[in-house]
């Protein structure tokens, strides 16, 4: 499945797609590579707790890890639309530009997903675009805000379930396998407890040629090593050990 990665940083992206595939945020592409990320003011913290909880160790329990994380993210819910409306306006921007759909028609008949969608900012301005979207959300109050929202949306459904391994309730893989021509992560990636399983469910739901579009913070590469967290982002070499560990995976 092909890849594209869009990195919010404001000192120029420094990401790696999958080997074997061009970096779609190489710096010969400026509107890709340096797209600055919000201002400062407006830009939430992510919960400091869910970096520690989704580094993914051998011999853990995972489903217990994603109780920590979504127990995280829904103490976020109720001021979650504030915070990061910046974050679904400056991925909205570049989705499309990323991606080289320009013309109206094609967009529409588009079927796109967003995992980590939380209460439904992306998904909001999608619907206006495409033939439909859906949106998975594992946090429980996150995921009920944004159904809340798409109870009035005819072209948008919302599913609580975590993305790829991580929740005995209910996962992504329960979505229709070759369904979707678009999927969207935007600042989810670095929460998933397992990130090689997450992608290999993501390429399990793309169509033939489908494109996944990852959307995240690049990480202080100067920073030392013990120092990183998952919930810093990526820098390039992390970036493409999750995509060829998770290429491995593929049948």
């Amino acid at each position: 499945f092909g890849t594209i990665l869009v990195c919010l940083s404001a000192s120029g992206c420094q990401c790696g797609a999958a080997p074997g595939r061009p970096p779609a945020c190489a710096n010969k592409q400026p509107e890709l590579g340096t797209m600055a990320a919000p201002a400062a003011s407006t830009v939430p913290a992510a919960p400091g707790a869910v970096a520690a909880a989704a580094v993914a160790r051998d011999g853990d329990d995972v489903s217990a890890r994603q109780r920590e994380i979504n127990a995280e993210w829904d103490a976020a819910a109720g001021e979650w639309d504030a915070k990061a409306a910046p974050y679904a306006k400056f991925l909205h921007a570049a989705l499309w530009p990323a991606l080289g759909v320009d013309d109206g028609d094609a967009r529409r008949a588009l079927r796109v997903l967003e995992v980590g969608c939380g209460t439904g900012l992306l998904l909001e301005r999608l619907r206006h675009e495409v033939h439909d979207v859906v949106g998975v959300e594992p946090a429980p109050g996150m995921a009920a805000r944004a159904r809340d929202k798409a109870a009035a949306w005819s072209n948008v459904e919302v599913v609580e379930a975590a993305i790829g391994a991580g929740d005995a309730r209910a996962d992504v893989t329960a979505l229709a396998p070759a369904s979707f021509d678009v999927v969207v992560a935007s600042s989810v990636l670095a929460f998933v407890p397992d990130l090689p399983a997450a992608l290999r469910a993501v390429a399990a739901l793309l169509k033939p040629g489908g494109r996944l579009v990852h959307s995240d913070w690049q990480r202080d590469a100067s920073a030392p090593v013990a120092e990183w967290k998952n919930a810093d982002g990526f820098d390039a070499a992390t970036a493409r050990a999750a995509y060829a560990a998770a290429a491995a995976g593929l049948t």
